[in-house]
């Protein structure tokens, strides 16, 4: 697969205009490095504008790599994240796409998913804002602010929603193998019949 970063039309204006909140923003603009030590300890407080973009493996969010059969070096998520101040309120663009393996249910061999993610977090100042925000809307969340949010983790878990419940093949592609299984196996009836011989 080959991973692009957001190529198509739709988000391409849609993070135009994030871009255009980012530079109208009067808060300076800070380069936010996509790496786990970074992304642990976010200042969702500090009067900046964040803006950052790459890749993180598999191997990186560690209850992702438990569901995951195998971990590839190829496997992980692109992220490209801003984030801009709107009412003395930050709000961050979080957009994620990438792959992984896990195991199918039907068969429990390695199914491959392709993902693509967009949230916006909305940042308020307590628990008591964040339990009043309107829970209709799927593709804002509110968190509340800190001067270490913790960014991998929440990314980790957009990612985890994002999975099946219960991942399986195409029907096809898993009947064969269970098909050869009933092969193999010896039919009990008969095994029974050979015994009263």
């Amino acid at each position: 697969m080959n991973l692009v970063m957001f190529d198509n039309v739709s988000c391409l204006n849609e993070l135009q205009n994030v871009d255009r909140m980012t530079q109208n923003s009067p808060y300076p603009i800070q380069s936010l490095e996509i790496n786990p030590s970074f992304l642990l300890r976010v200042d969702m407080l500090a009067p900046v504008a964040y803006q950052g973009e790459g890749f993180i493996p598999l191997v990186d969010f560690p209850r992702l790599s438990t569901e995951s059969t195998p971990v590839g070096s190829r496997d992980g998520f692109d992220c490209q994240i801003r984030s801009w101040h709107h009412d003395d309120r930050p709000l961050m663009d979080v957009r994620i796409r990438g792959r992984m393996a896990v195991a199918c249910q039907r068969c429990l061999d390695p199914l491959g998913l392709e993902l693509e993610i967009h949230k916006t977090y909305v940042f308020l100042k307590t628990d008591d804002e964040a339990d009043q925000f309107p829970m209709d809307r799927d593709d804002k969340e509110a968190m509340v602010a800190s001067t270490h949010f913790n960014l991998l983790e929440a990314i980790e878990d957009e990612i985890l929603l994002a999975l099946p419940h219960a991942p399986k093949h195409p029907v096809g592609l898993c009947q064969l193998r269970e098909m050869e299984a009933d092969l193999e196996q010896p039919n009990p009836f008969k095994v029974l019949k050979n015994l009263k011989k």
